[in-house]
């Protein structure tokens, strides 16, 4: 799965249109592009198997482990249908 939202090649570094979104206040599409294809990469690092020698890592879930609330939206369940 990818996203285009235009013909043109990105060959613009991330932090570059990172730095022009802060600064105009919108994400280009360049932006946004990079942004959603890096979701299936995320999803599919997370999920490798532990080396050899460290602990198994838990499943990814809806919120992860930045997630501080006692009684987290949705149960902060697992699931395998990913949304994108």
């Amino acid at each position: 799965m990818q996203l285009r939202l235009g013909d043109a090649k990105n060959d613009t570094p991330t932090d570059v249109l990172m730095n022009a979104a802060r600064s105009s206040g919108s994400a280009s599409p360049l932006l946004v592009e990079e942004l959603f294809n890096m979701g299936p990469y995320l999803a599919i690092a997370s999920g490798r198997p532990s080396p050899p020698g460290e602990p198994a890592k838990s499943p990814i879930n809806l919120q992860g482990i930045w997630n501080q609330d006692r009684r987290p939206a949705w149960d902060s369940d697992l699931h395998t249908d990913l949304n994108y």
